[in-house]
């Protein structure tokens, strides 16, 4: 026998024992796969507010009526308002109008500018009262989502591949606070608000964007834990807390800013010191929390005086100015114009 056929046998033998032992290990691994958990696939939709008192919500009676499916709230109303609940994990919307979830504290509103994230075992009350029809809009989300959407941001691929419904990732807890309209997230809201007006989509539909809107979540929470790194603080924990509480604070002011507002009760609402909250509000925010309130008080009179018929006057007394004089100092080094010549753009 040749040289060159001693060597085509010997290449053939090993690419069989190659292929054997491929073929080995992969039927092996798919055979020791644990077998497929049972994970909801369905969505439940509900579309008119419940009696305020005919329920009060706990973990037990949420899982009794909804189980383990993926809830879609989008109700509307001008004035409602529900007692001391508990949540699951949820992404709160509001459009329209305002929606304020009360907390031991202080309140946040929710508007067509932001969205609240709160983590499963979160209780609060909540309400709408506002002159024009408010549309509640939340998505609500089971441990077995989280669990799922957490693991591929956690594992590596070969072990998504080996164990695909095995989760032992660390919990993951959301920075509950305002977060700002952020387009990504709102393509996939909007699409499911049009779905749910349009009565007609197969529940699939619905779970795909729910998983995009989850992992959209995750995201965000990683880009949050490297805000939180810049801290300075010594101790994980500390910068989380301080983070936690200086965004307390902003959030408060976003949402009560149609209120007096002082160094003092921000600072009992935050429990963080007077000074130690100046300090490090203007820290991270590069502003002072007066200054914050001034400029979010200009931007809120710039909607009023494009989109409402009240008087200069009427806008500067609803968002506590001193007096006219004062409001239209301010307005002018916010906007750049006084407000007579922006009303008349």
């Amino acid at each position: 026998m040749s040289t060159s056929a001693i060597t085509i046998t010997i290449y053939t033998k090993s690419l069989f024992c190659f292929r054997r032992e491929f073929n080995f290990r992969s039927v092996h691994r798919l055979t020791s796969m644990q077998q497929p958990k049972k994970y909801s696939s369905s969505v439940k939709i509900i579309d008119s507010f419940p009696h305020p008192t005919a329920y009060k919500y706990n973990e037990e009676l949420w899982h009794q009526q909804h189980g383990a499916s993926f809830v879609v709230i989008n109700c509307k109303s001008s004035d409602i308002e529900y007692p001391e609940h508990w949540t699951p994990l949820s992404i709160k919307c509001a459009f329209g109008g305002k929606e304020y979830y009360h907390f031991k504290n202080y309140s946040l509103a929710v508007t067509d500018e932001t969205f609240l994230i709160l983590n499963e075992g979160t209780t609060y009350r909540s309400s709408i009262n506002s002159e024009n029809i408010t549309e509640s809009f939340s998505l609500n989300f089971t441990k077995e989502n989280i669990d799922q959407v957490s693991s591929c941001h956690q594992y590596e691929t070969v072990q998504l591949l080996d164990e695909p419904f095995e989760f032992k990732t660390k919990p993951i807890r959301f920075v509950e606070k305002l977060y700002y309209r952020d387009e990504r997230l709102a393509r996939f809201i909007y699409r499911l608000r049009n779905m749910v007006n349009e009565k007609n989509h197969p529940d699939q539909s619905y779970i795909e964007i729910l998983y995009e809107v989850l992992g959209l979540m995750v995201s965000f929470n990683e880009e949050i834990n490297k805000d939180i790194h810049l801290i300075a603080a010594k101790k994980r924990s500390t910068k989380e807390e301080l983070y936690k509480r200086l965004h307390i604070a902003r959030d408060f002011i976003d949402s009560c800013y149609h209120e007096e507002i002082s160094l003092d009760n921000l600072s009992k609402i935050c429990f963080l010191n007077p000074y130690h909250l100046l300090r490090e509000f203007k820290k991270n925010f590069k502003t002072t929390p007066h200054q914050y309130l001034i400029n979010r008080r200009s931007r809120e009179a710039e909607k009023l005086l494009l989109n409402s018929d009240k008087t200069i006057s009427e806008i500067a007394q609803s968002l506590r100015f001193c007096d006219l004089s004062s409001f239209s100092k301010s307005f002018k080094k916010y906007s750049g114009s006084s407000p007579q010549n922006f009303r008349s753009r």
